[in-house]
């Protein structure tokens, strides 16, 4: 079995542990003097990732990258955390401690500009992380990412929210060094790298921690308000992909959404091209969709932005919203519809049928506005393509949900997050005349249900942090 070497260039030669735990991976413990070791390394091909520990000296950690190997530095707060990365076993010693994995051009960019030892190279890589400890620098189009999230899953966002009660009066006692707003002084090199977090409004409820405590256990606090769970614009129907999905998975889905900034190009663009031909559904925006990618947009664009200031959707509305986009013209031989407009007229989502399948590009580059990123008109373009392949849909306040079936039978599960009563209504397209009783399944009550214009529709009402399940079938049994 092929094994990976992580090597700790720590100082010391401290022999070798083998971690079946984790993949087999051997670390091994390397002095970087011991040129004789890393060049035996490196002769065999053995090594992929070097943990720098701080004290290794620039010039060292230069010499280490040069060999093509990949860097880990060690991560210089959080010591509670040495035994978190890997299982540790009764009667062995703590295995290493938590480590960030950089990107290599991260890596090299400080380690071409530090002077000093690494303990500031990481240092200065460890200030300009997330709260998540992993630094990954925003390019064109991953904000998309952003705005689509939060449309998949209303307030999922909120989850990783700050604390909720804003600040404290007096920071004392500080935070604890479990905390991943605080770098205590016993974590790091130098009093100034000591560093908490500011919170996120000048205000608070609490004089300091200690009443937060005290506070909390006395009224016995819920914190769920306050990081809720997220809910479902359309229901728990979106499954993430990366660009990496074969065809025979692509080949499941009815609509295909691309977000962030994928290159449609080779083996993707080809699997893509073949998805839509045999009936699926592409969903994407200009910087995904390119002016040569014509025979699937159905649309020439003109490499050049325009400001928009309004647009008018299927409904013949206008809205004002701020964005950009692309100037485009109708190929001659493409069975294209614009579906949105801008002020001045010209397209802004247009919709092509490509074989049997159909195409929405969004012409507003990333999907953005200058307000959010994800703008109004391509939520709405979202709203009208789930539509079309949404056979459930709930009226209400947004709760999370999701629906099954068999032959027999049509299941719908709706869990209400907030925390008061949830007041609403399940609404099922053609549903089969043979499934005529309607029971809730925790309780087996018989429920009253109406149907019109073929649309089933079924009032519920959920207590706060409640969920109810629902369920036609053939028979009362």
């Amino acid at each position: 079995m092929a094994m990976r070497y992580w090597i700790s260039i720590a100082g010391l030669m401290m022999g070798a542990v083998v971690l079946p735990a984790v993949g087999a991976d051997i670390m091994v413990s390397v002095s970087p003097e011991d040129t004789e070791v890393l060049d035996w390394l490196d002769k065999g091909d053995l090594c992929e990732l070097v943990e720098v520990h701080p004290g290794v000296t620039v010039e060292q950690l230069r010499a280490l990258r040069k060999r093509g190997w990949g860097v880990v530095l060690q991560m210089m707060g959080h010591p509670e955390s040495f035994d978190r990365r890997f299982i540790h076993r009764p009667g062995r010693p703590a295995p290493t401690p938590d480590q960030i994995f950089t990107q290599e051009e991260e890596v090299n960019r400080h380690i071409a500009g530090a002077t000093g030892d690494a303990t500031q190279v990481i240092w200065e890589f460890i200030m300009e992380e997330d709260s998540a400890g992993v630094a990954f620098p925003y390019r064109p189009g991953d904000r998309s990412m952003d705005g689509l999230f939060a449309a998949f899953f209303p307030g999922s966002t909120f989850v990783m929210q700050p604390w909720p009660f804003g600040a404290y009066a007096i920071d004392d006692p500080p935070a604890s060094p479990f905390a991943l707003s605080s770098v205590e002084r016993l974590c790091v090199a130098k009093d100034d790298h000591v560093y908490r977090a500011p919170p996120p409004v000048p205000f608070g409820r609490f004089q300091d921690r200690k009443q937060a405590k005290r506070v909390m256990n006395a009224e016995r606090m819920e914190s769920s308000p306050f990081r809720p769970m997220a809910d479902s614009r359309w229901g728990d129907i979106i499954d993430v992909l990366t660009d990496q999905a074969c065809a025979e998975i692509l080949n499941q889905y009815e609509v295909l959404i691309l977000g962030g900034p994928i290159k449609v190009a080779g083996p993707l663009q080809t699997k893509i091209e073949a998805f839509v031909k045999r009936g699926g559904t592409l969903v994407w925006a200009a910087g995904m969709a390119r002016p040569d990618h014509g025979a699937l947009t159905g649309v020439t664009m003109q490499p050049e932005f325009r400001v928009g200031r309004a647009w008018t959707g299927p409904s013949k509305d206008t809205a004002h919203e701020p964005y950009l986009y692309f100037p485009a013209v109708i190929n001659g031989q493409a069975r294209v519809e614009v579906v949105t407009h801008t002020h001045n007229h010209a397209p802004l989502i247009v919709r092509n049928t490509v074989g049997k399948g159909t195409v929405y590009t969004c012409l507003s580059p990333w999907y953005a506005s200058e307000r959010a990123p994800l703008s109004d008109f391509a939520l709405a373009m979202l709203d009208t393509v789930m539509a079309s392949v949404q056979p459930i849909t709930i009226e209400g306040i947004p709760v999370q949900w999701c629906s099954t079936r068999s032959d027999k039978t049509r299941t719908v599960a709706i869990a209400n997050h907030s925390g008061e009563t949830w007041q609403g209504a399940v609404c099922i397209k053609d549903l089969s005349p043979d499934l005529r009783v309607c029971r809730e399944m925790r309780g087996q009550k018989s429920q009253i249900f109406a149907v019109k214009n073929g649309i089933t529709r079924l009032d519920l009402s959920i207590p706060a942090y409640d969920v109810a399940v629902v369920r036609w079938s053939t028979d009362e049994n």
